[in-house]
């Protein structure tokens, strides 16, 4: 077997072990499902939000908050992790509205992860009853309003697992081009 070919064997060999081999680019974990969904609208106040993650989260600590449509945080329980999902419990009684969820964990590589996406409530509203005749209009409320704003929508911080692709594909053209090289040099000697 010419030099070139075995050269050429063990290079597309190290680069096929290289490609097999999770990179910490590929450890990253990256939000899989939400309950609610993004963009959701929902008839009812769900007990909780509950973020699954492709892998387990390592993080004892992860950051997750509710947040209404001015931007303020909705407190609610503690986040809890239990295997690839991180849920916090929601508290009664949220008024219609668009809200967003941020999130923040470690990575099972170290490196943290984040992201955001809204959902709406816009659960029914009941009338009030009707005023007595006794009360007067000063005592009479008007009904929740019903409008909400419409859903933010997903910021996505990218797809970490494109990363190893796009190096195993520089590395295969610069495997090539070093191929032609070696194989014109010696076509010429």
């Amino acid at each position: 077997m010419p030099v070139t070919r075995r050269m050429t064997v063990v290079l597309l060999t190290a680069l096929l072990a290289w490609l097999a081999t999770p990179s910490t680019a590929q450890a990253h974990e990256r939000l899989t499902a939400s309950e609610p969904a993004a963009d959701a609208v929902l008839p009812a106040v769900p007990p909780r939000v509950l973020l699954t993650f492709s892998g387990n989260v390592v993080d004892p600590a992860p950051t997750l908050e509710l947040l209404d449509a001015a931007g303020a945080e909705v407190r609610g329980g503690e986040p809890v992790v239990e295997g690839a999902t991180v849920a916090l419990p929601l508290p009664d009684g949220l008024p219609n509205g668009s809200y967003t969820v941020q999130w923040r964990i470690v990575s099972s590589d170290g490196d943290p992860v984040s992201g955001d996406y809204a959902f709406t409530v816009a659960a029914p509203v009941t009338a009030a009853p009707p005023p007595s005749p006794s009360a007067s209009s000063s005592e009479t409320s008007a009904a929740p309003s019903s409008t909400f704003a419409g859903p933010v929508g997903v910021v996505d911080g990218g797809d970490p697992s494109v990363g190893p692709w796009l190096v195993a594909g520089a590395a295969a053209a610069a495997l090539l081009v070093a191929v032609l090289v070696v194989r014109r040099s010696r076509s010429r000697g």
